[in-house]
């Protein structure tokens, strides 16, 4: 049996990730579909929409066979990281044959030469892409303004944040010398940054705008058109006012992260110590503190020529969770140090679990139960913290949901993938 690998947020999942499920499968001739998901933060620097399970059990009900966490350390890094935690934990699986994702320009080709560019480095490439950060641009647009100069049949490919993930993808899976085989998809309807809703396939920005919209105007779904851009089987899940499953924004984390920032600047601590914060924001975020009123105003307060609003979020989560250079630097450098935790599988009569398949070809540990997991000897100890990470941020997420609709929070503790099972 052959089998595909997805990477995603299902942010939340919509018609175009269903399309992607099966567009997969028909493109690679797959049997099986394999996705590795963000947890409960996501990579654009916030909190997912609603819990990861929920999300995992709309991907199985519409064609996934098996949901993996990706960890929180490489879920709300930079696209490289984010690119390199999710190819390895497929590879390491050890019955994934294809990655397909979608891109803009749907060119495996064209991608995978851009890859082999941003791997090997030319002179003339490296040179202008070093000329163009001395001049104070962020790495995107420097990256993005050296291709433009030295190969300008591709100076349209690095602005677009799919093609970009493509690239990512695709790099990680050279460097790691991974038997996995790329597809690139075409990406249809919205793009990803769109904020209406004017295709049948809408981007995730677009529906989480349609949720909050009903969220704040105390309207059930059922009265928004978000029904077309939402699979029919998972309808259920967003009818009569969420039926339970609440929405999570930034700025529900604002007084979490306030106390953080003041309790570190109060300490005299550098800021910089944290995951993808440079000298500049760390003096920014010190001296901008006392206008601290919530998440995003903050974050729009720091943005500027050189520090996008996305890289600035994707910081701001590093802190609240305490996740530092060092735990990015440790996990990428130990071999052992990845994990397959479960969220949601399918098993049919006629199609027996693909766990097992993976029990016996998996060179990582597979985590069906978090307790289980960090109460024995079977995770490395850079493993061990980064899974103790993910729970931290899990019991953070469902404690100010608690707290925002008045509800017990569940411990993870007490979560198994066997309640998934579809």
């Amino acid at each position: 049996m052959k089998t595909v690998g997805l990477i995603a947020e299902y942010n939340p999942f919509h018609n175009g990730h269903k399309y992607h499920i099966e567009e997969a499968k028909r493109i690679t001739g797959a049997d099986r579909v394999i996705v590795v998901m963000s947890g409960n933060f996501v990579q654009r620097g916030a909190p997912a929409i609603f819990d990861k399970y929920t999300r995992a059990r709309c991907a199985a009900l519409n064609g996934a066979d098996l949901v993996i966490e990706l960890p929180v350390y490489f879920a709300t890094a930079s696209a490289e990281y984010f690119a390199k935690g999710a190819i390895r934990l497929l590879d390491q699986l050890g019955i994934v044959d294809y990655l397909c994702f979608g891109s803009e320009c749907g060119d495996t080709s064209i991608l995978s030469d851009i890859a082999d560019i941003l791997l090997n480095e030319p002179d003339a490439y490296k040179q202008a892409l070093k000329d163009n950060l001395r001049l104070g641009s962020n790495y995107a647009k420097a990256r993005s303004d050296a291709f433009i100069k030295c190969y300008p049949d591709y100076a349209d490919i690095l602005s677009l944040p799919n093609n970009i993930l493509g690239i990512e993808y695709i790099k990680s899976i050279k460097a790691d010398g991974s038997r996995i085989i790329p597809y690139a998809i075409k990406r249809l309807g919205n793009n990803y940054h769109d904020t209406e809703c004017s295709h049948e396939r809408s981007s995730a920005t677009a529906i989480r705008s349609i949720i909050n919209d009903c969220l704040n105007n105390s309207r059930d779904i059922s009265d928004s058109q978000l029904q077309r851009y939402i699979p029919n089987n998972t309808t259920a899940l967003f009818d009569n006012t969420f039926n339970n499953i609440h929405p999570m924004f930034e700025n529900d984390f604002s007084s979490s992260l306030c106390y953080k920032l003041l309790n570190e600047i109060h300490n005299g601590s550098s800021l910089s110590s944290y995951f993808e914060v440079s000298e500049e924001l760390n003096n920014r975020l010190i001296n901008l503190f006392p206008q601290f009123t919530s998440f995003s105003d903050f974050a729009m307060l720091l943005k500027n020529k050189s520090l996008t609003y996305t890289r600035i979020c994707r910081a701001l989560i590093h802190i609240l969770l305490d996740i530092k250079t060092c735990d990015i630097e440790k996990a990428l450098a130990d071999a052992s140090s990845l994990y397959a935790r479960i969220l949601a599988y399918k098993e049919t009569p006629e199609e027996p679990s693909i766990l097992k398949n993976i029990a016996e070809k998996s060179v990582i540990p597979i985590i069906t139960s978090l307790k289980t997991a960090l109460d024995s000897d079977i995770l490395s100890p850079v493993a061990h913290n980064m899974l103790n990470k993910d729970h931290i941020a899990d019991d953070l997420y469902q404690h100010i949901s608690g707290i925002k609709y008045n509800h017990v929070p569940v411990s993870e503790f007490k979560r198994s993938f066997h309640n998934q099972k579809v």
